[in-house]
Order: C-alpha cells, then structure tokens, then sequence
C-alpha cells in the first residue's frame, strides 16, 4: 500500500521574522542560552504543526534556519535539546 504524500504546510514560514537574529545568537557558543529562547519564540506558536508528521512544516521551517540563519544542522538539537521530547514549548 502506497503513503500519501505529506500535505503542504499552511504556514509561510518565509514570512516569520528571526530566522537571521536566530542564526547570529546560535553561531556563538555564549550566546547559546539566547539562541534557545528565540528558538522558542520562533518554533513554539508553530509546534502543533512542526510535530505532525502529516506535513511538511518542519522541513520548510529548518530550511529556513539552515538558509536564512546560516546554521549548520543539528544546531538546534545539540545545544536546545531539553529532554526526550525535545523542546518545552
């Protein structure tokens, strides 16, 4: 049996304002604390649809983090990581 393909996600997350302040607080080691917060700020109103795996939020909104912030992958993971579920929101 076929998967269907992930829906599209109804958010343009090019329009969200912080990926490129997220990609300066995150590229510096002691700035780390702030990065996770903006983090946060950015991915918590959204993180009902980044968790669905139904769509392809999360891949667009990484992308965006990757490209517009200018941050290597796994960036977030290593250094925001608060438990097994990942972000607190």
């Amino acid at each position: 049996m076929a998967t269907a393909p992930p829906e599209p996600c109804p958010v343009e997350f090019e329009q969200v304002k912080g990926f490129g302040e997220l990609g300066a607080k995150c590229n510096d080691k002691q700035t780390m604390k702030e990065c996770c917060e903006l983090f946060k700020k950015i991915a918590c109103p959204y993180n009902h649809l980044l968790n669905d795996i139904t769509n392809v939020c999360a891949n667009e909104f990484f992308y965006l983090i990757h490209t517009k912030g200018k941050l290597q992958p796994g960036t977030i993971l290593e250094n925001c990581n608060e438990g097994p579920m990942g972000i607190n929101c």
